[in-house]
């Protein structure tokens, strides 16, 4: 028998894991439908569809070998969370998700990622996200590639301050979305990016980097930057790693964790 669940909280993710606690279920064996993302005045709002388990509906007293069945079936979901966790941690020290002992520490090379390795996660991402643009009101032309072995996601949209939102708070959630979308085996990194504005915020902090550079090799000071986010300063650091003259390191404390640029000699 289907039963549905419906949560809110502050956001889609913080709802869907609300949701599972209550249930006591794991994502493959709910339905879920995002009814609102939320905002700065309401909460997100999603709806979990699930199988009622026929013993319980039927005021049906479980038998020993039911017990048991339902038994193995945690211990297993257990073992597989815990597995899944390890590999979301993991995945945690890419480019979104990088600590700061860990911001100029070079990948190990990985599998090339194909296109048939992600072609059916393509299809639902881009569902995902016309149907989100859809109840927004807005126009969507999601196009998708892969760029240095990252699945990259463009949305273009005619008012793309909806889908990057207050200090890149949407474009985040977004991003962590659609890796909840992904499915067994399908490991890859992705790349959310709207109306390509990180990669042109990119391109102005490498240009930040090799100015700031030049900065500290013409005075032979330090160059301190503004605060910035991981995934930014990540990018002063593997501009610049390469320099004869310059190296890099973060200091501070997240939120004001920065980069400093100093000569070498």
């Amino acid at each position: 028998m289907k039963k549905e669940l419906e949560v809110q909280d502050k956001n889609v993710e913080s709802a869907i894991l609300s949701g599972l606690n209550t249930l006591n279920k794991s994502r493959e064996e709910v339905d879920i439908k995002i009814i609102s993302q939320g905002g700065m005045f309401k909460k997100a709002k999603v709806v979990l569809s699930y199988e009622e388990n026929e013993a319980i509906t039927n005021n049906q007293t479980p038998t020993t070998e039911d017990k048991e069945k339902i038994s193995e079936k945690k211990e297993l979901e257990n073992n597989s969370d815990k597995f899944k966790i390890e590999e979301v941690k993991e995945e945690k020290m890419s480019e979104d998700y990088i600590i700061p002992d860990q911001e100029t520490k070079i990948r190990k090379p990985e599998k090339q990622l194909l296109k048939e390795d992600v072609l059916d996660y393509c299809s639902r991402a881009k569902e995902f996200l016309t149907e989100l643009c859809e109840s927004f009101k807005i126009s969507s032309d999601v196009n998708t590639n892969i760029i240095d072995n990252t699945l990259v996601i463009n949305v273009n949209t005619d008012k793309p301050d909806v889908l990057i939102g207050y200090k890149e708070n949407v474009l985040s959630a977004l991003q962590n979305l659609l890796y909840s979308l992904r499915k067994g085996r399908e490991r890859f990194r992705i790349n959310f990016d709207v109306n390509n504005y990180k990669k042109e915020k990119i391109e102005k902090l490498k240009n930040l980097a090799l100015t700031s550079a030049l900065k500290c090799e013409e005075t032979n000071r330090n160059v301190h930057l503004d605060n910035m986010n991981a995934f930014d300063r990540r990018i002063i650091h593997t501009t610049l790693q390469d320099s004869t003259t310059v190296t890099t390191k973060s200091t501070g404390v997240e939120p004001n964790r920065h980069v400093v640029i100093m000569p070498k000699n």
